[in-house]
């Protein structure tokens, strides 16, 4: 019996030696049957209170504690299916103690489902009392992430998130869930044209002159044709929604796409708009280079006089890789397909045909040319058809993503109906939680302004900021210093905290293990900045300047203004990485964000998530900051230029770039710096 189960209970009463207080069972019989009790409470006989899931001899148990203090707890398992295949026992999304036993477990799924009934000794006895408020289960392994977003559900809705693990994504935020979008699995698509999103196309008439990536490679869709070979917008649609028309030999070029390893997932959805005939085809993605250029196709073409199509993923000069075949004609209707090719193991390739999937009559690792220019459509080839998404990640997708890239499809197109029933998607939209930095691991600091809760403060003046990330630190004022103050400027509409010129907001004894970060700001300066005045964001204090440094000032020897985020201010040698903000910051939002490596060619700087140049990029030594306690401040007294601080957040590891894409994309979204957001960044036209 494969299943993630959850269960939030109450305890009211009980005592040592008593038959346990049953969550609930999967049992082979109505009851009397313990086979596959899922949960249970229990006392042992020595009165050492005990959490447990079991499954015949295979089961866990925590150390013992008292239940009186504890509950009410969300109480969360997962089982294999397999002997002793319990992989995951939690509490409130702590994991707790081991799998153990070897007893099997049934694995039919006709079993009967009991609520707060036990087979414990044959019967239903229990002395135990208490409450079970929600119970939860679902007949497959959940993911990490959907474990938590389920923990976080329960603990915000039964007022029990003070039992939740300071650590978990949804310690102090509750879950929101909004529609789901294909920047939403983890890795980002490399390519991604969406015909519905009208911002990401520009047209002469109708005719479109370039078409914006939403994938992550810095490239577009650019036309070098005219008339009736450029690829249309603005004369068909599907279900309300705008889409791309591609004439007879219309195509659009893409500049040479560097991917980083083989595996390939294509997603398109389309409309065939003339027969295809026997031997004809038409391509959604080709490379540009002649047939022994070892590119990749994305196609379509009839192979045979009595209407057998094949959707393929085509190797230049070799052959298809992965291709599947059907005998339904796509002239005139709106279909999905997708073609996930992997590059290591062929039982990871898989072809979709709306959903369903299909045998494969090419089943081969996926290996093309990683370096290529591509087209979209292709000039020699005179079918005709229409475009709503084009997806292409550089990684195999699993079955779960894969489902939800197919739903979101589905959903958008109006072509639901077409899925079987027992996708997962058929008559559910996909859904994502609202991104936060707390779903990244290790968010150490987060300040946030907007957040009116997390800010005390005596009339204005702010005396306590607290801190939401996992760091046990708040931001206080001190006597030393002026404080910030809140309720007195805006940006976006959103409150932010001001610092008047030389106030701070002190951290006390600050310590922290790792060399390597990644932070972020959003800030507004109100003083003009001249050599030897900073503008600070989080710092060290005086005697702890190896801590941290993080500013932004004016390099009179460069007539710049420079970001310096290194170990103490002016020592070029221990600095990290100082980079050049392109203008000056004087009443400008900016975001700016710094990610330090073990890797010189990691370390990155952005300002609204474009690039910085840098005078210094020095690799994160083991000596780069110190790792003993100090003090810290938001802001820096000595010297420091008036600004508002919109939002802070600091992780102790270096990001992945898919994920400082999506703080960027949070934070300009939030704070109103979408629109200045470069070109190519995945969420310039969509929220994270």
């Amino acid at each position: 019996m494969i299943h993630t189960s959850f269960c939030v209970t109450n305890i009211l009463g009980g005592g040592a030696g008593s038959s346990p207080f049953p969550f609930y069972e999967f049992n082979s019989v109505a009851n009397g049957s313990s086979n596959n009790r899922l949960s249970i409470l229990e006392y042992d006989v020595i009165g050492n209170f005990m959490r447990e899931a079991r499954y015949v001899g295979a089961g866990v148990r925590t150390s013992s504690m008292s239940p009186w203090t504890l509950y009410p707890f969300i109480w969360t398992a997962r089982h294999t299916g397999a002997a002793a295949g319990l992989v995951t026992a939690r509490d409130g999304g702590s994991a707790v103690g081991a799998p153990g036993g070897t007893g099997s477990v049934t694995t039919s799924n006709a079993l009967y489902f009991n609520v707060g009934t036990s087979g414990w000794q044959g019967g239903n006895v229990t002395s135990w009392n208490g409450r079970m408020s929600e119970i939860i289960t679902y007949n497959r392994i959940l993911t990490t992430a959907e474990i938590q977003l389920v923990e976080g559900y329960l603990a915000w809705k039964w007022g029990v998130t003070s039992n939740v693990i300071s650590t978990h994504p949804y310690y102090t935020w509750r879950p929101f869930l909004r529609a789901f979008t294909p920047c939403d699995v983890t890795t980002l698509p490399t390519l991604w044209f969406d015909a519905a999103n009208l911002g990401t196309m520009a047209s002469n008439t109708s005719n479109l002159t370039t078409w914006s990536n939403l994938g992550v490679y810095s490239c577009n869709a650019v036309s070098n044709v005219a008339g009736s070979n450029t690829i249309r917008t603005g004369v068909n649609t599907q279900n309300r929604l705008n889409v791309a028309s591609v004439p007879a030999n219309g195509h659009m070029t893409i500049p040479a796409t560097i991917f980083t390893n083989q595996a390939r997932s294509f997603f398109t959805s389309f409309k065939v708009t003339t027969a295809i005939g026997s031997g004809s085809e038409f391509q959604w993605f080709a490379s540009s280079n002649t047939m022994s250029g070892g590119g990749m196709v994305a196609t379509l073409y009839n192979v045979s006089p009595g209407g057998t199509y094949r959707y393929a993923l085509h190797r230049l000069g070799t052959g298809d890789l992965i291709s599947y075949d059907t005998t339904t004609d796509p002239l005139n209707n709106f279909y999905q397909i997708a073609l996930v090719n992997d590059g290591t193991a062929t039982s990871n390739n898989v072809g979709t045909w709306n959903g369903s999937t299909m045998g494969l009559t090419a089943n081969s690792l996926a290996n093309y040319v990683l370096n290529e220019p591509y087209s979209i459509a292709f000039y020699t080839r005179t079918t005709t058809f229409d475009i709503g998404d084009m997806i292409l990640y550089n990684v195999t997708l699993s079955s779960s993503d894969r489902q939800r890239v197919e739903g979101y499809l589905a959903w958008k197109w109006g072509i639901t109906s077409l899925m079987p029933a027992a996708h997962p998607y058929r008559y559910v939209m996909p859904m994502s939680p609202a991104f936060n930095p707390r779903v990244l691991s290790n968010c150490l600091f987060w300040f946030d302004a907007a957040d009116l809760g997390t800010i005390a403060s005596n009339t204005s003046n702010v005396t306590t900021w607290s801190n939401k990330g996992i760091y046990p630190a708040n931001a206080e004022s001190n006597a030393s210093f002026t404080t910030g103050r809140t309720g007195i400027n805006t940006i976006n509409s959103l409150n932010v905290v001001n610092f008047p010129a030389g106030a701070s907001l002190l951290f006390p004894n600050i310590s922290t293990g790792k060399q390597t970060r990644s932070v972020f700001v959003v800030t507004r300066n109100l003083t003009q900045l001249v050599s030897g005045v900073f503008q600070g964001f989080l710092n060290a204090a005086a005697g702890y300047a190896a801590w941290q440094d993080f500013y932004l000032t004016y390099d009179n020897g460069t007539s710049q203004y420079v970001i310096v985020f290194g170990r103490n201010a002016g020592d070029a040698n221990a600095g990290a990485i100082f980079p050049n903000p392109v203008s000056n910051p004087l009443n400008v939002v900016n975001m700016y964000g710094i990610v330090l490596s073990t890797s010189l060619s990691s370390n990155i700087a952005t300002q609204n998530g474009s690039t910085m140049t840098t005078q210094l990029n020095q690799a994160c030594g083991t000596t780069t900051f110190t790792t003993t306690s100090g003090n810290a401040v938001l802001a820096t007294a000595a010297y420091n230029t008036a600004q508002d601080m919109a939002e802070y957040i600091q992780f102790d590891y270096e990001l992945e770039p898919s994920d400082r894409y999506r703080v960027e994309g949070y934070l300009a979204w939030k704070w109103g710096l979408a629109s200045s957001l470069p070109a190519f960044h995945p969420f310039k036209k969509v929220s994270p």
